[in-house]
């Protein structure tokens, strides 16, 4: 089998302790049982597999099918699968393990998820384990040094199985450059330069249709989350963290986010957005104004049928990627994908642990992955130039691919030989773009960092349980009063907004939360993958 996915897999957090009405859980010894020279009968282990409602009709069920069949008869232990909803796997999970049935090996990438099951002792450490029953995963720990770093735990353990990504941006602050020339303008570089850019796309008609009837800019979603990071704020609409670290301590930061929200309110007060950005939380509405043609900065996520989308409307058009402008905390860029990304662990009450590892091994191994990534050489695929190619009929497209991914979530991702890599638009010049449009996003970016303390906001440190319910409560709190400020004009001014949030933040545990995280980094900064650690990871 030729190879071509390189599996080098970090270690996912996942800690455990056993109940005080439980004995002491012993890792087997791996000379018990070998007095026999039969071979040792398959043991038991059940493994969560989200359900996306994406299975094609006629293929089975997520946990079973012919896939799962396929898993079971080379595994080296027997699985049952246990179907997760995507969208609702917290909750699932919650009353699987309150009815003392969770799966004995849970794959999740809600890291919040995972700091509270090792806070509530769900886990089982891993290092034992690993040691004496790994030989895949062991050997790509030892290759890749911080990927133990990210998986281990307050109490020097490991307690999750993680996967290695390549570390790309997650997407890119993209301008019509066919507007700036029609106008005579040039890609700003400041805040300054963005707003008066901004100004001239919403009022001089730069797609010449005789109407004022496009956008500057927008603030919704991922377009907010740029002015966040170019004022060097990861208070943004969805990771809500206000933290950096400066001088080598931790601190909570008000001041970027303060200013990040003046330079939005500028925005809104001159007309270059939707008024309406608040009704647009998921950012649709601002993505729909981009591809057809009504936006004149925007921030363009990786994704190829949106850009392929863009092109058909607006064929004529010009499009390049911009750095973000400077501001006086710096410059900064967009979010890079985790590239140590924890997303499996082991439930404390796991009965047969040796085999749950073993069975780790095997979804590691390339027969594994290259079958549920392509299906079946001769019938999925052929092999052409020594990269798979898929056979296209549709029923293959049925077959794998979908939903098949999900059953080796630690194969590392994005890691096949770049000539393999199979196109993601059918038109051949299209696909030409997007992959010349990937390569300016990476070298656009490569230099510069996220506006956050740690490599990804996956990495935070676990707070205890009581602050963190805390701190989420709070910081949707705030965001929403640093929001109010942007729309309400001289009725409830910035200023206004700052002070009622540093109120709030006070009488929500806020001063405990910051003192336990300065004293947390204080401490363990050298187990923390801060954002210069990002370096590590970039080609």
């Amino acid at each position: 089998m030729k190879k071509w996915i390189a599996v080098s897999f970090v270690a996912l957090s996942a800690v455990l302790t056993i109940t005080a009405c439980s004995k002491e859980k012993e890792v087997p010894s791996a000379s018990q049982g070998t007095e026999s020279a039969k071979p040792e009968a398959k043991k038991n282990i059940s493994v969560s597999i989200y359900d996306r409602g994406n299975i094609p009709q006629g293929e089975g069920s997520v946990d079973k099918n012919r896939w799962t069949e396929w898993l079971n008869s080379k595994a080296p232990a027997n699985v049952s699968f246990i179907p997760i909803p995507r969208n609702e796997s917290v909750s699932k999970l919650n009353v699987l393990f309150a009815s003392g049935s969770a799966p004995d090996l849970i794959f999740d990438f809600d890291s919040n998820y995972r700091n509270q099951l090792f806070t509530q002792k769900q886990l089982m450490p891993l290092d034992e384990l690993i040691d004496k029953y790994s030989v895949e995963y062991k050997k790509r720990l030892q290759e890749n040094p911080l990927l133990k770093t990210a998986t281990t735990f307050d109490d020097g353990k490991i307690y999750a199985f993680g996967r290695l990504q390549n570390t790309t941006p997650g997407g890119a602050l993209v301008i019509r450059t066919d507007w700036l020339k029609k106008l005579g303008l040039q890609a700003p570089k400041t805040p300054e330069e963005m707003l008066n850019v901004a100004k001239a796309f919403a009022s001089q008609d730069p797609d010449g249709n005789g109407k004022q009837d496009t956008y500057g800019f927008a603030l919704s979603s991922w377009n907010g989350a740029v002015i966040d990071h170019m004022f060097g704020s990861a208070m943004t609409f969805q990771d809500k963290i206000p933290f950096q670290i400066q001088s080598d301590i931790w601190t909570h930061d008000w001041e970027r986010a303060k200013s990040a929200t003046e330079f939005k309110k500028k925005m809104f007060e001159s007309g270059v957005v939707d008024k309406d950005f608040l009704t647009d939380k998921d950012g649709n509405k601002a993505k729909q104004d981009f591809l057809s043609g009504k936006l004149g900065m925007a921030y363009l996520l990786v994704d190829p049928k949106a850009f392929e989308t863009f092109w058909k409307n607006n064929p004529q058009a010009e499009l390049d990627i911009i750095s973000y402008p400077t501001t006086a905390y710096g410059q900064y860029g967009p979010l890079w994908n985790n590239p140590v990304q924890a997303v499996g662990v082991i439930n404390e009450s796991a009965k047969n642990p040796e085999a749950i590892m073993k069975y780790v091994d095997f979804t590691l191994k390339q027969e594994t992955s290259n079958t549920m990534v392509y299906g079946t050489e001769g019938q999925h695929y052929k092999v052409e130039n020594g990269c798979p190619k898929p056979t296209l009929t549709e029923e293959n497209k049925n077959q794998v691919g979908s939903y098949t991914k999900d059953y080796v979530m630690l194969y590392n991702q994005n890691f096949e030989d770049p000539k393999c890599k199979p196109a993601v638009i059918t038109d051949a010049n299209l696909q030409k773009k997007y992959e010349d449009w990937l390569a300016a996003d990476y070298k656009t970016y490569k230099t510069v960092n996220p506006a956050l303390p740690v490599i990804h906001p996956e990495n935070m440190p676990a707070l205890p349980k009581d602050l963190a319910t805390s701190s989420s409560s709070a910081l949707s709190a705030i965001w929403d009063i640093w929001q109010k400020s942007i729309v309400s004009g001289a009725s409830y001014t910035v200023d206004a907004a700052f002070e009622e949030s540093k109120a709030y933040w006070d009488k929500s545990n806020g001063q405990k939360i910051d003192s336990w995280y300065k004293d947390y980094y204080a401490k363990n900064k050298s187990r923390i993958l801060n954002v210069d650690q990002l370096n590590t990871f970039r080609k």
